[in-house]
């Protein structure tokens, strides 16, 4: 048996605005360790954007604006009934880009639950 340990070095990681990310987080360790990810501030992770993997890395899919910030990859591993080891890893996330107004009205079409790009015109 060895306790745990973070191997990933890169606290501070950027992911692209509207792309696929991927935040990293791996650890070692034997048995070999759960992984968590949560927020700093608090608010939930939306699981269909964010995708766990089993190696403890987190996919994002697309990448929002508000995804930056300060995520914490928490490692937990249990040795027997009685001992269970638990670190937290901080990690601060920068999204590099900007949204555009395709994301702006796409953000309304979900809120508003109806779609009108004025596109009705050129269809004739």
């Amino acid at each position: 048996m060895s306790t745990a340990r973070f191997t990933n070095k890169d606290l501070h990681q950027s992911l692209v605005f509207g792309k696929l990310g991927i935040l990293n987080c791996s650890a070692e360790g034997n048995p070999a360790p759960r992984f968590t990810w949560t927020r700093k501030d608090g608010k939930p992770l939306n699981r269909q954007r964010f995708r766990q993997q089993p190696n403890g890395n987190m996919y994002i899919d697309p990448v929002f604006e508000d995804d930056g910030g300060e995520l914490i990859c928490t490692i937990e591993q249990n040795k027997g009934t009685e001992r269970t080891t638990v670190k937290p890893e901080y990690i601060t996330v920068s999204v590099i880009g900007k949204k555009s107004s395709f994301y702006e009205k796409f953000v309304k079409f979900k809120s508003d639950d109806h779609l009108d790009f004025g596109l009705a015109k050129h269809c004739n």
